[in-house]
C-alpha cells in the first residue's frame, strides 16, 4: 500500500471531508496541516496550484476532494465503501455530493468568513489549530496580510454574503427534504453523499470534538447565525452523522 500524506488546512470543511473519507476507511496517513496563505508557495512547487486538500499518494499528487474520494474509491476497493451498490443510488448519491460541495461548501464558508474575519483573536485561534510554534509566531505577525487576501480571494462582502445566505438557504432546505425516514440521503446505508453533506456542515453544526465544537472565542455573531439554524432537521441530522459514522 502506498504511502498517504494530506496536505491541509484543519479549519477547512473540505479536508475535514477527507479526514473522514480516511478514517472511515481505515487508512493510515499523515497529515501536513498549514495555514491559509502561507501555503501557496509550497503547493505550487508541489502541484503547480494553490488548492488543498492535496492527497499525496505514493508518487501521485490528487487535488480537489471529489477527485480524492473518487482515487479513494478506485485504488482501495477492499476498503469500506462509500459508494452505493445499486447503480442510480451511487448516480443520485455523486449528484447530491455535487450539489453539496458548490452550493453549501462555497456559500456556508463565505457566510461564515463574514462573521469572523473582523475578529482577529476568533481567526488566530482557527488558523493556528495544530501548528507549531514557529508557525503560529508567523501567522501572528502575517495576520492583517492574510485576512486581507482572504477576503479578496473568497469575494467577503456585504452583497456576497446576501447572495451566498440565500443560495446556502435553498441548499438547505433541498438537505432537508432528502433526508430519509432511515436517516440516509440514498438508499439504506451511509454513503459519500452523507458524509459530504455533513462535513461541510460542521463549521456550523460544530459537532463534539470538531475544531469548531472547541472554539474559546468563537465571536457572537457567527454563534448567533449558526444557533439560527439548531431547530432545522439537517441539524440534528449532521449530528447523527457524526455520532454513528465519525
Amino acid at each position: 500500500m502506498p504511502s498517504l500524506k494530506l496536505y491541509e488546512f484543519p479549519v477547512s470543511h473540505y479536508c475535514e471531508k477527507i479526514r473522514w473519507a480516511l478514517d472511515y476507511k481505515q487508512l493510515k496517513y499523515t497529515r501536513v496541516c498549514m495555514v491559509p496563505v502561507l501555503h501557496v508557495p509550497r503547493m505550487l512547487l508541489l502541484t503547480r496550484q494553490t488548492q488543498v486538500p492535496m492527497l499525496e499518494m505514493g508518487q501521485l499528487r490528487i487535488t480537489n476532494s471529489p477527485r480524492i474520494l473518487a482515487k479513494l474509491e478506485e485504488y482501495f476497493i477492499e476498503r469500506p465503501t462509500l459508494l452505493p451498490e445499486d447503480n442510480e443510488y451511487c448516480r443520485k448519491a455523486l449528484e447530491l455530493c455535487a450539489d453539496f460541495d458548490k452550493n453549501i461548501g462555497i456559500h456556508l464558508r463565505r457566510v461564515a468568513y463574514f462573521h469572523i474575519l473582523p475578529h482577529q483573536r476568533s481567526v488566530l485561534e482557527l488558523l493556528s489549530a495544530e501548528q507549531s510554534p514557529l508557525s503560529r509566531k508567523v501567522l501572528q505577525f502575517s495576520l492583517p496580510t492574510i485576512v486581507k487576501t482572504m477576503r479578496k480571494g473568497m469575494g467577503i462582502n456585504p452583497a456576497n454574503y446576501s447572495k451566498s445566505l440565500d443560495k446556502f438557504n435553498q441548499a438547505v432546505d433541498r438537505l432537508d427534504e432528502h433526508i430519509q425516514s432511515n436517516g440516509y440521503l440514498v438508499g439504506n446505508e451511509f454513503s459519500i453523499a452523507d458524509l459530504t453533506a455533513a462535513a461541510l456542515l460542521s463549521p456550523l453544526v460544530r459537532p463534539t470534538g470538531t475544531l469548531y465544537a472547541n472554539l474559546q472565542h468563537a465571536p457572537k455573531e457567527f454563534l448567533a447565525f449558526c444557533d439560527g439554524y439548531s431547530k432545522r432537521p439537517f441539524f440534528g441530522w449532521v449530528q447523527s452523522m457524526y455520532q454513528k459514522h465519525r
